[in-house]
């Protein structure tokens, strides 16, 4: 048989990793609510008769300017990078600043 301190600090420690697992949990079935979330939706629009158009090639598909979770599903959303040119060349200093 184990003392009561034993039993009230293996209680207390269950009770304090609850609120961390519940955590995890939800953050792992995440992308499942997602799913049933994406699922729902088709079936909503399919119910109400509305198909959505196929977008012409000619013409560039409309964004929203709404957030969106997830930019990559939008395309190649990477900006081009441009590094500007240098203004001058570096001059070398006569003394280092950390010996003044």
């Amino acid at each position: 048989m184990l003392p009561g301190g034993i039993v009230d600090a293996m209680v207390l420690t269950i009770l304090a990793v609850l609120p961390v697992l519940a955590v995890l949990l939800v953050m792992a079935a995440q992308p499942l609510f997602e799913l049933w979330d994406a699922r729902a939706s088709e079936r909503g629009a399919a119910q109400l008769g509305a198909q959505v158009p196929l977008p012409d090639d000619d013409v560039p598909a409309l964004l929203s300017a709404a957030p969106t979770a997830y930019p990559e599903a939008l395309g190649d959303v990477v900006a081009p990078l441009r590094i500007p040119a240098q203004r001058r060349p570096l001059t070398p200093v006569g003394r280092n600043a950390a010996r003044v």
